[in-house]
């Protein structure tokens, strides 16, 4: 029985071997290209061998250099090193210092050199304390700052700062007392009202679930308003309050409250006399 291969049937074989051919050149390539990189990676002139941090205060410098490192070694799937100036993890490397160290407010890392990383910090700053979720709550003290973030545990509450009560966002530290801009907005009316009333000083303020807030002053006199309204309104109201009577009969003082949340009409009370 006579056989013969037809043209076609050449050429197709001829092709097969071909993409073989391109397929076996394409792995060689990617796999000497690979080692190259993966070597490259590993010289000793691109790994990170400094790490100096600028600016902490309550934290060591050393020990955020020593954290940053431990952070950088190791590798990424057993083979690129994680301490190579090119590919270190930098967003990584933020978020543990933060975890680590709940005292940092901010955290920059930048590359001063081809083996030495920059960290510059900045840590929460005092401004008041959150001591739990209404005045009636028995909860640790935190210390917040002026954007209304609670960080730490108060060492001793019973201080000159001024005491926040209100529900806490989120969990763990950093946590959020309210919006940032609401905070900022709320001392900013508060100090302008406590020059008011200088020298009673503010001791406590409470803002609840509906956004109305109350600032306890030491003599006892109680400040109750919204955060929904403008500050500017709020003080308007608060200073036309104290020209009207019977507030231009009896001092601020000898009242138990101003209530400032229904628009021009204000609502008070004085204190009994004993």
């Amino acid at each position: 029985m006579a056989r013969s291969v037809l043209p076609h049937s050449k050429l197709k074989a001829r092709r097969q071997r071909r993409r073989v051919q391109i397929a076996l050149l394409v792995v060689g390539v990617t796999f000497v290209a690979t080692g190259t990189i993966v070597a490259l990676l590993h010289l000793p002139h691109l790994r990170i061998t400094s790490i100096t941090v600028l600016g902490g205060k309550s934290v060591a410098p050393e020990v955020l250099a020593a954290a940053a490192k431990a952070v950088l070694d190791g590798t990424y799937f057993s083979i690129l090193p994680k301490n190579n100036i090119l590919i270190y993890p930098e967003r990584s490397l933020i978020e543990s210092l933060k975890k680590e160290f709940p005292l940092l407010s901010e955290l920059e890392v930048r590359r001063e050199s081809m083996r030495a990383l920059v960290v510059r910090v900045s840590e929460y700053e005092p401004y008041a304390l959150w001591c739990g979720a209404s005045p009636s709550a028995v909860e640790p003290c935190l210390l917040i700052d002026k954007g209304g973030v609670a960080y730490t545990k108060a060492v001793t509450p019973d201080s000159v700062y001024v005491r926040y009560y209100g529900v806490l966002g989120g969990e763990g530290l950093p946590r959020q007392y309210i919006e940032k801009k609401d905070f900022q907005k709320l001392t900013a009316l508060l100090n302008e009202v406590e020059r008011t009333l200088s020298p009673d000083t503010l001791v406590r303020v409470y803002v609840d679930e509906y956004n109305d807030a109350r600032a306890v002053f030491k003599s006892g006199f109680v400040l109750v308003f919204t955060l929904k309204d403008e500050s500017v309104d709020v003080l308007e109201r608060f200073a036309l309050g104290l020209t009207a009577e019977p507030f231009n009969e009896h001092v601020v003082s000898e009242f138990e409250y101003l209530d400032l949340r229904f628009g021009d009409k204000l609502y008070y009370k004085l204190k009994v006399s004993p």
